[in-house]
């Protein structure tokens, strides 16, 4: 039998999956593992609001003494924000100014830790 024309492959359970991979990731301190499952959830959907808020608290934790990693957080932000529903927008916004917040404490934190 030939089949012709595109055939559309409903992977939204993956993605699903990815994404709850990468919030236990998040919440258990891996944060690599974290960064890769929501990568991984948005090869599959590029559109997944949650997908970017993830990946983007992810990036914040892997940064360094040489590379904070805040414009890859804030544009991953950003972008979780773009696509986010109206209605889950308040919710979106706390859990970025808490990471935020979090992330830039601990990076201070640290950075007092090399110096002394």
């Amino acid at each position: 039998m030939l089949i012709e024309g595109t055939v559309q492959i409903d992977r939204s359970n993956e993605a699903t999956s990815l994404l709850n991979l990468a919030k236990a990731a998040l919440y258990s301190g891996n944060h690599n593992e974290a960064y890769s499952y929501a990568n991984r959830a948005l090869e599959i959907d590029h559109q997944l609001s949650q997908a970017w808020q993830y990946k983007g608290e992810a990036a914040g934790w892997l940064s360094t003494m040489s590379d904070f990693r805040t414009q890859e957080m804030l544009s991953a932000f950003k972008t979780a924000w773009d696509l986010c529903p109206e209605g889950e927008r308040v919710e979106l916004r706390l859990y970025c100014a808490s990471a935020i917040n979090r992330i830039a404490v601990w990076y201070y934190n640290a950075s007092c830790d090399c110096i002394s």
